[in-house]
């Protein structure tokens, strides 16, 4: 495992522009759909079998995270306006520290929950202020297996 990540015990996700590609479908229902990537969900399961916790953190108010949070057997949180304080309150639950605590963000409302903790980081994509504060920057887009290349970066594979 690589040095930057032994310290780590809690992965925070945002969901929108993370696990998927910031987009979404409106049927005349006004049902919403989204695209996500299997491989963020695999990885997922490995980063779980490692020991890590991992919680989706969204300020979309949306059933689409929670039921894919219940496939993937991680906690969610959505429909969070503040989700600084809404971190604190994660991290109390898992009995962890700011700075065992990487976030995965890529828009302006992660930015101060961002700030408040360890690893800082962000998919290729993502809001040039979130870019600019974080330690690492995926090679990947969201939505194309941003999560994926983590696993990859924290086992080596």
């Amino acid at each position: 495992m690589k040095d930057i990540f032994k310290k780590i015990k809690l992965f925070v996700y945002d969901f929108d522009g993370v696990m998927t590609d910031n987009r979404f479908l409106l049927n005349s229902s006004g049902e919403e759909q989204v695209y996500l990537n299997r491989s963020d969900g695999l990885a997922i399961k490995m980063i779980s079998s490692l020991g890590i916790n991992q919680v989706i953190l969204s300020s979309e108010n949306s059933e689409i995270i929670k039921i894919r949070a219940d496939k993937l057997k991680i906690d969610c949180m959505h429909g969070v306006l503040e989700k600084e304080k809404v971190l604190k309150k994660i991290q109390i639950k898992y009995g962890v520290e700011g700075d065992e605590v990487g976030y995965i963000g890529n828009d302006l409302n992660d930015y101060k929950a961002m700030k408040s903790i360890g690893l800082k980081m962000c998919p290729f994509d993502a809001e040039k202020r979130i870019v600019d504060c974080c330690d690492i920057v995926f090679q990947k887009k969201g939505g194309q297996g941003v999560i994926r290349e983590l696993y990859s970066m924290i086992t080596g594979d």
